[in-house]
């Protein structure tokens, strides 16, 4: 197919280690993120324009533990201004893979997608032998280009897989198969020329609506303050009365098992709530939906349940739900709409 003809894809960097360098070619651990110019990445997968015309634009070049609310308005913005361009069919983000799931879930409950929108990262940086990176980054741009990439919503592609942004999250902190969809799976692998589907994402064919647009809300608005408490042997209730006390807005509890809390961590709910405190309950396994009233007494004591969501997604919603500025009982339509299995049918 003439380059002519070819679907044209915009791909985004914001750096990570997909963009990283290190000393030498066996430093996989020890590494510098987002070092590598794009350009330079792009050009060393001559591939690519076997599949796509590319339009090549760099947002940010930081570590993904650096990434923050500004940047994710940024990029928000600059996929929206895409989705109405008719010179983009297509778009890849390069991301660090830390918090690709947040970024990945962020851009999923702001942006109602016509166009494919892939995330995409590497477990080791450019410079290492056996690097991941340019693989993964054709497969995106591959990707970017089907047609069945519509309407799914943000898909992230790593280790020749591609999951739904809502289902995934990263389980090892090295391995180039660090991404899992638990309890769900892949969307479709990748094996030579082909992508293999294996299902749609799980909910509507024409991809999800948005939570909030991107003009809801004022851009200057102030991010709402919300933090993830982990509950373990001993935990009680001092580290979350001295984040109220310190004006948090929002608290995601990963609570044991099916997101169940001490009786002395419920005591400092209790008081989070009088306060005005937003309480999600999650959990802090992989596997197995926190249920509305299941474990411990979410309506006595206002707290909302995750579902199905990790602690770091629910944060990731009750952040969009607190910038809106709902009440408690917006939060929990919220809640009820995209945490899945929140309450028993």
């Amino acid at each position: 197919m003439k380059q002519d003809n070819l679907p044209k894809i915009l791909v985004l960097g914001t750096g990570g280690t997909v963009t990283g360098t290190a000393p030498n070619e066996v430093s996989t651990a020890r590494y510098e993120a987002g070092r590598l110019a794009l350009i330079d990445l792009l050009a060393g997968v001559p591939a690519l324009l076997q599949y796509a015309q590319l339009q090549v634009e760099t947002l940010a070049s930081i570590d993904s533990k650096d990434m923050h609310f500004p940047l994710w308005m940024q990029l928000a913005e600059r996929i929206t201004y895409a989705q109405h361009d008719q010179r983009v069919d297509g778009v890849v983000v390069l991301h660090g893979s830390d918090t690709l799931e947040e970024t990945a879930y962020f851009l999923e409950l702001v942006l109602s997608l016509a166009k494919p929108l892939v995330l995409v990262g590497a477990m080791r940086p450019s410079t290492a032998l056996s690097a991941d990176g340019p693989l993964n980054l054709l497969h995106a741009v591959r990707l970017a280009a089907t047609p069945q990439a519509q309407g799914q919503g943000p898909l992230v592609v790593i280790n020749q897989q591609i999951f739904a942004a809502r289902e995934v999250t990263k389980v090892s902190a090295y391995a180039i198969d660090a991404f899992v969809s638990p309890g769900q799976g892949p969307l479709a692998r990748v094996l030579d020329e082909r992508i293999y589907w294996l299902r749609r994402r799980y909910d509507i064919p024409s991809g999800p609506p948005a939570v909030v647009h991107l003009t809801d809300v004022p851009v200057d608005q102030p991010w709402p303050w919300v933090e993830i408490l982990t509950h373990g042997v001993g935990a009680d209730a001092r580290a979350l009365q001295a984040l109220c006390q310190s004006g948090v807005n929002g608290i995601v509890l990963a609570g044991t098992g099916l997101g169940t809390l001490s009786a002395t961590v419920l005591a400092g709910v209790d008081a989070a709530r009088k306060a005005g405190v937003a309480v999600v309950r999650a959990s802090r396994c992989l596997l197995g939906p926190v249920l509305h009233d299941i474990g411990n007494d979410d309506t006595q004591l206002g707290m909302l349940a995750a579902g199905d969501l990790s602690p770091q997604k629910a944060r990731v919603l009750l952040l969009i739900g607190l910038r809106k500025g709902l009440d408690q009982e917006g939060l929990t339509r919220l809640f009820d709409q995209h945490a899945l299995l929140a309450h028993l049918p």
